[in-house]
């Protein structure tokens, strides 16, 4: 139905004589039309959500009560109809909430005063709790004693992340913090839920998203509000204007003032084409990066205002690296305020967590290594760890869809690829590297991975006796692969027309089982990926090309140049078939310990169902209060007061021996013991 009247006032007429005739489906249509044309229409998001009411959709109508009031935060008919809804449907709680946000901006009048005393009369809030929020929302003062907790959030339509994060935030209000959770409410031209490479945006993508994500924090109880709360209209032409005067050859590193929005995004850039190699000349890349810099721009606009305001002790952000969340971490670290970045844990159903850092930054695991390097493992610990890298081979206990191919045994791969029994195998593991590629941590010793792969085939090409395999990367392509990384998959199409007999590559969509390489190689030749760790941890030689979470350990031989690199091959030549090193084995193994396990925080409160999806182990808030989970008492610890990501080594444990290691690696290295 395409609505014939062009002008405002006509469409308005036409979409409330919709409504009063009873046919509140093709009102809604009017409306939504409406605010296509003229998104700052209050009473178009009043009628919308009018509509939405009568056609049961509760979501819906609260988004376009909210949406009015972000435009116009002094919008006194959708405050009270905002209000009066959430009554209605005996939300008091969230009524509440929303009374507070918005009660300071509508004008002072006696209706306010008498939905101020109904809802402390009716709800479930303590009188004196309720007028002390009311207080401080109104004054912006700030009670000293209690922690100021800030969570900025616009992805948490990624359920399982949003799942993770209210628990832990309902958690910290049970402990005494005050608590703001701040959401995206359409505020982006591109994020980081809607990749082109995986999930292209489409006209509703915002829609989609603050629907789910509303949807979520009903379920769960809990107060929100909106960034676009902090912005003005005004902000968006200046983002639009800026981002547009940028000259292309210094997109990427553009700024504004004392935002450096190019460096800032780049890393979201990366992932939202799957290219390692960003060309600005290109149209689509040019019309991508600058659509993310206008988002940088109204984010770190809106932050900079949300973070003046809030002057929070402590911001929890979602990981640190996307777009928005990198510029929220930026932002708070210049003003002294500690930030703890969260993400999925390596293990099934648990987490990560990183202070003052994006919550992938190599820095916290290397201190991990200075922490816990000299402190031997007992067997129980060595038995855990082993058979957790048993489960990573099998595709269980991970914290994402497995890669691997079903389980092969070594010598089924060998006959699979035609290799020689007896002869060194050489295997090379290439990363998918278009999510890290745009960290400052990851510095390569060659220009680029595809510089470091060819170096290593000529390499291969001048050793007749050697067996050399590389083994592209699942997540390039395939059906396993989160999207397609077109730019690598086409370098790995152009090598293998060039490869010399005794080179294999493995593409990414071919079922070759890379755990069974690992077993089979002598050597291990990794670029920033944790199959480095995992082959030191069976005692195997790894020559590992790039910073990452192994690099310059002591139990792989890392290489910074490609003077290194060809030095590094050669002595490797020296190592017999199948060589494997107790020494290496046990550094990597306390390495791998404490990584998945001292540093990992378990979270069996909300259970992993998809990487994205997840659902409550709980079912009451009691279940949250201190003392009922001891995780959950970690996080809380961390959070508010102030304690490390990793406990340090107590003294007993700095004064173990290694005699449990080395009954454990004799049964292994039987001729060494």
């Amino acid at each position: 139905m395409d609505p014939a009247p062009r002008d405002l006032p006509s469409l308005l007429r036409e979409a409330q004589a919709r409504l009063l005739a009873g046919r509140p489906d093709e009102a809604l249509i009017v409306y939504e039309h409406v605010i296509e044309r003229f998104p700052q229409s209050g009473e178009a998001r009043l009628g919308a959500a009018q509509a939405c009411l009568e056609l049961g959709r509760l979501v819906d109508a609260i988004q376009h009560y909210e949406q009015a009031l972000v435009q116009r935060p002094a919008h006194a008919p959708a405050f009270y109809a905002l209000v009066e809804t959430l009554i209605a449907h005996d939300q008091l709680d969230l009524a509440v909430d929303a009374f507070v946000r918005y009660h300071e901006r509508v004008p002072s009048s006696p209706e306010r005063e008498a939905l101020q005393r109904r809802l402390a009369s009716t709800t479930q809030h303590q009188l004196d709790v309720w007028t002390d929020a009311v207080d401080v929302a109104s004054s912006g003062q700030r009670r000293t004693s209690v922690p100021q907790v800030l969570c900025y959030a616009p992805y948490n339509m990624w359920r399982l992340h949003g799942l993770w994060e209210l628990t832990i935030l309902h958690a910290l209000r049970l402990r005494g913090a005050e608590v703001r959770h701040v959401l995206c409410n359409a505020l982006y031209a591109e994020c980081d839920l809607f990749w082109a490479a995986t999930r292209p945006r489409h006209r509703l993508s915002c829609a989609e998203c603050q629907a789910s994500v509303t949807r979520l924090f009903w379920e769960m109880q809990a107060p929100y509000e909106w960034l676009g709360q902090h912005l003005q209209p005004s902000d968006y032409a200046e983002a639009r204007t800026w981002a547009a005067s940028v000259p292309t050859h210094r997109l990427l590193d553009a700024t504004y003032q004392d935002w450096t929005l190019g460096a800032w995004i780049k890393s979201s850039v990366h992932t939202h084409l799957r290219r390692n190699v960003l060309v600005v000349e290109d149209e689509q890349t040019e019309m991508i990066i600058r659509r993310y810099l206008y988002s940088g721009w109204v984010a770190a606009q809106g932050l900079e205002r949300l973070l003046d305001q809030a002057a929070p002790d402590v911001l929890f952000l979602f990981n640190g690296r996307m777009s928005s969340t990198r510029i929220a971490l930026e932002l708070a670290r210049r003003r002294g305020i500690r930030v703890v970045t969260h993400e999925r844990g390596w293990l099934n159903e648990s987490l990560r967590l990183a202070v003052n850092v994006q919550v992938n930054s190599l820095k916290p695991r290397k201190a991990l290594w200075q922490a816990w390097g000299g402190v031997p493992l007992a067997t129980a610990e060595l038995e855990r760890v082993q058979g957790y890298l048993n489960d990573r081979a099998q595709g269980r206990n991970t914290n994402w869809t497995a890669f691997n191919a079903p389980s092969q045994a070594a010598d089924e791969v060998r006959a699979a690829l035609g290799l020689q029994e007896g002869r060194p195998l050489w295997v090379l593991f290439t990363s998918s590297e278009d999510e890290r590629i745009g960290s400052d941590e990851i510095v390569g010793a060659f220009p680029s991975q595809q510089a470091w792969v060819q170096a290593a085939v000529e390499f291969a090409a001048s050793q007749p006796g050697l067996d050399f395999v590389i083994r592209a990367h699942p997540n390039i392509a395939g059906k396993r692969a989160n999207g397609t990384n077109q730019e690598q998959l086409a370098q790995l199409e152009a090598l293998r027309d060039q490869l010399p007999p005794t080179v294999r590559l493995i593409m990414p969509q071919d079922a070759v089982d890379s755990y069974a390489l690992m077993h089979a190689a002598t050597v291990g030749l990794v670029y920033n990926s944790t199959v480095g760790l995992e082959m030191a941890c069976q005692g195997a030689h790894v020559i590992e090309a790039s910073t990452s979470l192994v690099s310059d350990l002591p139990f792989v031989r890392t290489v910074h140049s490609p003077v290194q690199f060809g030095h590094a091959l050669r002595e490797a030549l020296r190592l017999p078939p199948r060589a494997r090193r107790p020494e290496v084995q046990q550094q990597a193994m306390r390495f791998a310990y404490a990584l998945f396990f001292r540093e990992n925080v378990p979270f069996p409160l909300v259970r992993m169902i998809t990487p994205r999806e997840g659902e409550l182990a709980y079912t009451a808030l009691s279940a949250l209060e201190p003392g009922q989970d001891p995780h959950l008492d970690r996080v809380a610890r961390i959070l508010l007061d102030q304690a490390p990501v990793c406990r340090p080594p107590s003294p007993e444990e700095q004064a173990r021996t290694e005699a449990d290691e080395q009954r454990w690696l004799a049964t292994l290295y039987p001729r060494n013991a």
